[in-house]
């Protein structure tokens, strides 16, 4: 199987991800991983996708949902950043029990 990253900008709806991910379901396409948020302008929502499955389906999903009355913008991102993920690094605090209680 292959994997592709797309970074999608979209109107943000509630049922943004429930459109997306049953265009993927669909076509037997896998969700590896989806991160997103709010843009500085809060309409709109910005999403990076890795996707997984067979070569044929993966070409046609970016303009799929470029397609969706909701998606401003879908960016293919190839090769090796597909499996670059960004660590973020987080200082652990350790809270007694009686603060918690």
């Amino acid at each position: 199987m292959e994997k592709q990253t797309l970074m999608i900008t979209a109107v943000n709806r509630p049922d943004l991800l429930a459109r997306i991910s049953g265009l993927l379901t669909a076509r037997a396409l896998r969700i590896e991983s989806i991160t997103g948020g709010p843009a500085k302008n809060p309409d709109i929502f910005e999403l990076r996708l890795v996707v997984s499955g067979k070569g044929n389906r993966l070409g046609q999903i970016g303009r799929l949902i470029d397609n969706l009355i909701d998606t401003i913008k879908v960016v293919e991102v190839s090769g090796e950043r597909a499996d670059v993920r960004p660590q973020a690094r987080r200082e652990r605090r350790q809270f007694p029990i009686e603060e918690l209680l």
